[in-house]
């Protein structure tokens, strides 16, 4: 209820809200009964709708979040269940693995070489090594191993929640393009207020009562602050969400609609992202006499972890078939982690490590290095198996570091492409969407795969420890240069989104391990899998509820779709804005009082922009090509501000016309509202041609309803005599019709042909 409250305070105490309010009392204290209600009545309706479409913004987030929200496991008595973070207690028994999120601060209870990663609260990448009685923090993530914990913080008493405590409370994300039109709605509201005392200064000089004065001042505020389409960008955005989560794709926050739109470069990860998360055993080739004693070693050291990753699913399951055991005794294990790319095992007096080649071992011979390049070209994953003595009875990581290894196999795996990556390849190259494919693999496998998938200069490759030894100057050129990047640490791909941010390209990054979640939280638009690891999917923009790369087309379709539909009725509001000033200025300047009513500004609001936006929504437009929200002002508000003039000029000529010839107020009121009607229905059927938008079936549905609704509603308002009364709005005039309908067709052509001309312009 509390965040209902400030949603409701926030709608009703806008300063524009509070301004026609006061405006509305000031009229009913004059007497003005009619003005003075009817436009109270209108803003609280609106601020009722914004209400109503927040609360449910903020509603439907919350679900999203139970939905995508991330659950610990908890050890009670024999038994285990999953329960949201948010239900943790204090003194609960968690259990952690690889790629989890930690939940809440903890003690721990049993460690099997557990690993933290605590960058989300210090910024420093190295992971740490926890033992029994070491306190883990929440929000920071195991890298590697796994343990048994004791929950002794949770929420907002725990270090990281005492951090971020204020950040907590919901409050609605602006997009890049909404922030844009919140500046334009500041601006505007100064604006009208320097326009209220022009309007002051110049009716007094006319001799105008205060009646008059206020209810120019009112009908000028309505027109020139475009606070409706604030509201507009969120209807749009919430309804391009909905059809997200039906696509498959979750968003996680509303701007990723707009991200999606606004790539330069896209980084990807390779296993699970461009290919099958399925690991395949290919082959075993013996570098030493012994096959089963090897074999053996590969089963103990791959079956030594609770949770076995896909790479080790894949050698067990080839291992069992072939009748292989486990019976060697391992005195002591260290697993796989992202930055060591291997894991290995001590037995008696002797070490087996099993990773990546250039990580097992210091040297490689050059005969092995060409057998190993040879099959990485050829696609396969190659990993190492080796051995040193350890005579010493050193730990495990001492003897790493200190010794040379022997290799005894090589050991090979592959992965299919996923099903459609080539054509999703190519919907993003279309769309000027530059692909790096940043892995831990070997640059020769993923150079294979990049290219097999259709990625551009797939060839042009570096690896980690090449980037290692480069200064800063280097390293930003050869990223910007470079498309594959192998054998990379996890901080090194935080590091490589950075380059690109830094050069001005809006990125996106998009992966399902643990070893991704900092470069997806760093990059502009982080986009996980489902599946992913917890904390790789808490820190995402986007969630592939199906686990596909190949969903993100559908997902960049439908933000195509949302962004043209904004830009659409942002064309809409500020041609009535450049309108209305065009009439004001106009009337100013000729010492003629504004033609419109507070009352009639509703009527017109709600042809030029309220009916508009209510279809564009239920029937949007397809655009033809991808749609570049920093072109927004460009493709809107200068488009769109020579048309909105003409229309100013035109309606201003037909009303100093109407009034020269003495026709009665009433009359001329009435054919000026029925000519901004018509030159409205005008500018929403040109705006397709203007914003080069598909025609298509839906676009003659939305047009044709418009049309319909619009006729029907202005017969409506001067078919009936108490309504035309109430706006004061009387039939139009016969005299000067046909010079009326002279410049109004006048104006249409000159519009239609205008557009086209924008349109060429644009496209050139």
């Amino acid at each position: 209820m509390k965040q209902i409250r400030k949603i409701l305070l926030r709608n009703f105490i806008s300063p524009i809200s509070i301004a026609i309010y006061l405006l509305a009392g000031g009229l009913l204290y004059l007497g003005e009964f009619k003005d003075a209600w009817f436009i109270s009545f209108v803003i609280t309706i609106n601020s009722i709708i914004s209400s109503v479409q927040e609360i449910r913004a903020y509603l439907t987030l919350k679900k999203i979040e139970l939905m995508s929200a991330p659950r610990a496991i908890v050890l009670k008595g024999d038994k285990t269940e999953e329960v949201i973070f948010t239900q943790l207690q204090n003194d609960d028994i968690i259990i952690l693995k690889t790629g989890d999120e930690i939940p809440a601060d903890c003690v721990v209870l049993e460690s099997n070489n557990l690993e933290v990663n605590e960058s989300m609260l210090t910024g420093e990448s190295i992971a740490i090594k926890k033992d029994r009685d070491d306190k883990i923090l929440s929000s920071t993530i195991v890298v590697s191993g796994e343990a048994k914990a004791k929950v002794i913080a949770t929420g907002d008493q725990t270090e990281a929640g005492q951090m971020t405590k204020k950040l907590k409370e919901y409050k609605p994300t602006l997009t890049p393009i909404q922030r844009n039109i919140q500046r334009l709605i500041s601006t505007m509201t100064y604006f009208a207020g320097f326009l209220a005392l022009l309007i002051i200064y110049r009716y007094t000089i006319l001799g105008e009562n205060e009646t008059t004065i206020l209810k120019t001042i009112t009908s000028a505020a309505v027109v020139v602050v475009p606070e409706g389409l604030l509201l507009a960008s969120s209807l749009f955005f919430a309804y391009g969400s909905l059809k997200l989560l039906q696509a498959k794709v979750l968003p996680q926050k509303i701007s990723a609609i707009e991200d999606m739109a606004l790539l330069d470069v896209l980084a990807t990860d390779k296993t699970g992202t461009l290919t099958s998360p399925d690991i395949i055993f290919d082959n075993i080739k013996n570098l030493s006499s012994d096959q089963k004693d090897n074999e053996k070693i590969l089963f103990a050291i791959n079956s030594q972890g609770k949770e076995q990753n896909s790479t080790a699913k894949a050698i067990l399951s080839f291992l069992k078939k072939n009748k292989i055991k486990n019976d060697m005794q391992v005195d002591e294990y260290l697993p796989f982690s992202s930055s060591r790319k291997m894991s290995a095992i001590k037995i008696k007096n002797k070490i087996y490590s099993f990773g990546a080649p250039e990580f097992v071992l210091k040297t490689i011979p050059s005969n092995l290095k060409k057998d190993i390049e040879k099959l990485a070209s050829q696609g396969l994953r190659v990993l190492i198996l080796a051995s040193c003595s350890n005579k010493n009875n050193q730990k495990i990581e001492k003897t790493i570091s200190n010794s040379t290894f022997t290799p005894l196999a090589i050991v090979t795996l592959r992965n299919s492409l996923r099903p459609n990556v080539r054509e999703t390849v190519e919907f993003l190259q279309k769309r000027g969407v530059s692909l790096r494919v940043i892995s831990g693999d070997n640059p020769h496998t993923v150079s294979y795969i990049a290219n097999s998938a259709g990625i551009k200069n797939s060839d042009k490759f570096i690896t980690g420890s090449e980037l290692a030894k480069m200064d800063k100057n280097e390293f930003k050129k050869t990223v910007l240069n470079t498309t594959i990047f192998a054998r990379v640490l996890p901080e090194q791909k935080e590091r490589i989104i950075s380059v690109f941010q830094k050069n001005k390209l809006y990125t996106g990054m998009v992966g399902d391990g643990v070893n991704d979640a900092l470069a997806i939280k760093k990059a502009d638009l982080g986009i996980s899998m489902f599946d992913s690891a917890p904390a790789t999917r808490r820190v995402a923009d986007l969630v592939l509820m199906d686990n596909s790369f190949t969903s993100l087309p559908s997902g960049a379709k439908i933000g195509n779709r949302i962004m043209l539909s904004i830009e659409m009725i942002a064309i809409l509001f500020f041609h009535k804005i450049i309108m209305g000033i065009t009439i004001l200025s106009i009337t100013l300047f000729l010492g003629e009082n504004y033609p419109f009513l507070p009352r009639n500004i509703t009527y017109l609001n709600f042809i030029l922009v309220t009916l508009p936006t209510i279809l564009t929504t239920l029937l949007p437009p397809l655009p033809i090509e991808k749609i570049n929200p920093k072109k927004f002002w460009q493709d809107t508000l200068f488009s769109i501000a020579p048309i909105a003039l003409i229309s100013g000029l035109s309606i201003s000529s037909i009303y100093l016309l109407l009034l020269r010839n003495n026709t009665p107020i009433s009359q001329t009121l009435g054919t000026v509202a029925i000519t901004t009607a018509v030159l409205g229905i005008c500018t929403y059927l040109i705006a397709e041609k203007i914003l080069n938008s598909k025609i298509t079936l839906q676009s003659y549905q939305r047009r044709g309803i418009y049309v319909l609704i619009t006729i029907i509603f202005t017969f409506i308002v001067f078919g009936f005599a108490k309504l035309r009364a109430f706006f004061e709005f009387g039939l139009p005039s016969p005299e000067k019709i046909e010079v009326v309908l002279g410049i109004i067709a006048f104006t249409i052509l000159l519009q239609i042909l205008l557009a086209k001309f924008i349109k060429k312009k644009k496209l050139s």
